[in-house]
């Protein structure tokens, strides 16, 4: 179950779009989907500081979907767009341990569900438009295996952001969309030592995705 104080921030988020296209150029419905180029990388994890017990290898994300709301207001020779979106994502991680039971190598599954807010503003040319803006992402849910790992924490943000670039065509009641979006948070640094080894994961992710909206 939701908490209720989410519940009021996507009502009165719709409410804000509901508010903002009230003659305004169009306000419609968009899906998306895209994929997040991350390197991969690793980290090792010591109890002692002298021998390795485990190894975290970050292995690469899913593609992303997503679907939402947009409100696009043409002023002149320049724009501005709102969108409420919901979307879903994961990441692949192996977890390698080295010890006398001789487990292996796991494949770790994050999956995340999140509510996010985007404002993107340029320049306007026809049915063409540019653009440039920050963009803020709520997690709803989250779900993984790491919690079995007794020497791994995990910590997230209440909050992510990243910021962006926009190229969209505008056709009657058509919306095409390339984005490019840097995505502030890095790959895997949720993880947390127990012992406060530094974690190592440090693949800068970036997002490039295509939406395709109906508007009025």
């Amino acid at each position: 179950m939701k908490p209720p104080k989410f519940k009021f921030i996507v009502a009165l988020s719709f409410l804000f779009l509901l508010q903002l296209a009230h003659g305004q150029s169009k306000f419609g419905l968009k899906v998306g989907s895209g994929f997040i180029n991350a390197p991969s990388s690793s980290t090792m994890f010591s109890e002692d500081g002298k021998y390795y017990d485990a190894k975290i290898d970050f292995i690469g994300n899913s593609n992303k979907k997503s679907i939402g709301l947009f409100m696009v207001k043409d002023f002149n020779l320049l724009f501005a767009e709102f969108d409420a979106i919901y979307s879903v994502q994961s990441s692949e991680f192996a977890v390698e341990l080295f010890n006398e039971e001789g487990l292996g190598v796991s494949k770790e599954i994050l999956q995340e569900n999140n509510f996010e807010l985007s404002v993107v503003g340029g320049i306007n040319l026809g049915n063409f438009d540019l653009g440039v803006g920050p963009i803020f992402r709520h997690n709803l849910e989250r779900s993984s295996n790491f919690d079995k790992y007794e020497f791994i924490r995990q910590t997230y943000r209440k909050i992510d952001a990243g910021f962006q670039a926009s190229f969209a065509y505008t056709f009657k009641l058509l919306r095409i969309q390339f984005k490019i979006e840097d995505m502030f948070a890095k790959a895997g640094e949720f993880i947390v030592f127990e012992n406060a080894t530094a974690n190592k994961l440090n693949s800068k992710q970036r997002f490039f995705s295509l939406g395709i909206g109906v508007g009025f």
